[in-house]
């Protein structure tokens, strides 16, 4: 079975169990689930390796369902290409009622009886809910920081988001946020609502990568105002763009703002890369602080303890500015 864009599953009833497992036997397929195999993945990244699994899934779930379906939720932000955490063991469906007989353990089920063609797009051949029922369904059910990191991906797309357009970009972007929000507001009372306005409300498409959202969330949680993502530096003649920035709001501020760059993995590729991106953020960097701009980098071994890195990130504020602080409960994340 093959879906335009999707990885190719071979199912036991187009060519046959014994067929599909010699190959299995020899290393040739993987099995995916009962009844369906796929090549052996050669994707370079985990995300990536795991991503490619969680869509053969996908495939092959599709093409054993015969109940009214769509896929949703965090499969659904997948499918849309948004970022998202991926779990590939399992993909999530919503369906109008619950069949009969629903014990497979990689499918789980979400159960909307009001669910119209209205509420379902098709994204390479497969049913999935529409982009703003997605955004929805996942700032409600994710936890805030997943759930920012996917509404971030939403809004980055839906209003196509341009740094170099960023007045333009910033009106489409409002735009899509009040739809959403007018959406959620329309479902009416619900577990999560709070949650999931909060998650809207503070979603940024200008957000270039999970990394810079879990650095943004942690200042949003602890009760800093918004900060302008991707905000933009004149310096030696050249536009920059910080990652994260607080522009200064008083004299006692260290610098005219502070800005936060998130550092990814760099992938070495034999031919000095690193030494060449350490260099260019070295050139990027001084250039910046040129300005009068306070950089500080943040990692994701620094984000692996929100509690540090939030101690860690608020030290850098004046003291004006933790003194006044309110933390937004509805951004925390929920107790374990």
């Amino acid at each position: 079975m093959t879906s335009p864009g999707m990885p190719k599953v071979l199912t036991v009833r187009e060519f046959g169990s014994d067929a599909l497992r010699g190959l299995q036997r020899r290393g040739e397929l993987d099995r995916i689930r009962r009844g369906a195999y796929r090549r052996p993945l050669v994707a370079d990244s985990p995300w990536d390796r795991a991503s490619e699994e969680l869509l053969a899934r996908c495939v092959a779930v599709a093409d054993r369902l015969t109940t009214r379906f769509a896929f949703s939720h965090e499969t659904a932000a997948l499918l849309h290409r948004w970022p998202v955490t991926v779990r590939p063991g399992v993909v999530d469906v919503v369906q109008t009622v619950l069949p009969t007989r629903c014990g497979r353990t990689d499918i789980r089920r979400h159960v909307r009886s009001g669910l119209t063609d209205a509420d379902i797009v098709e994204v390479a051949g497969l049913p999935v809910t529409t982009p703003a029922r997605t955004a929805i369904d996942c700032a409600r059910v994710l936890s805030p920081q997943e759930g920012l990191i996917v509404a971030d991906g939403a809004l980055r797309q839906l209003a196509a988001v341009e740094v170099f357009a960023r007045s333009t970009s910033e009106s489409r972007q409002e735009a899509v946020r009040a739809e959403l929000v007018a959406l959620l507001s329309a479902l009416g009372p619900g577990r999560h609502v709070v949650r999931a306005r909060a998650v809207l409300t503070f979603a940024d498409g200008f957000s270039a990568s999970p990394g810079e959202t879990r650095t943004r969330w942690l200042g949003l949680v602890a009760g800093l105002p918004a900060p302008i993502c991707q905000w933009e530096v004149a310096a030696d003649g050249r536009r920059y763009f910080s990652d994260i920035a607080w522009p200064a709001t008083g004299p006692d501020w260290p610098a005219r703002a502070i800005t936060f760059e998130y550092d990814g993995a760099v992938k070495y590729d034999g031919n000095g890369a690193v030494a060449a991106v350490v260099a260019d953020e070295k050139v990027r960097q001084d250039a910046i602080e040129s300005t009068g701009v306070a950089v500080h980098r943040v990692t994701r071994g620094r984000l692996a303890d929100p509690e540090l890195a939030t101690s860690w990130l608020l030290s850098k504020f004046p003291d004006s500015v933790r003194a006044r602080l309110t933390p937004r409960r509805a951004l925390a994340m929920p107790p374990d």
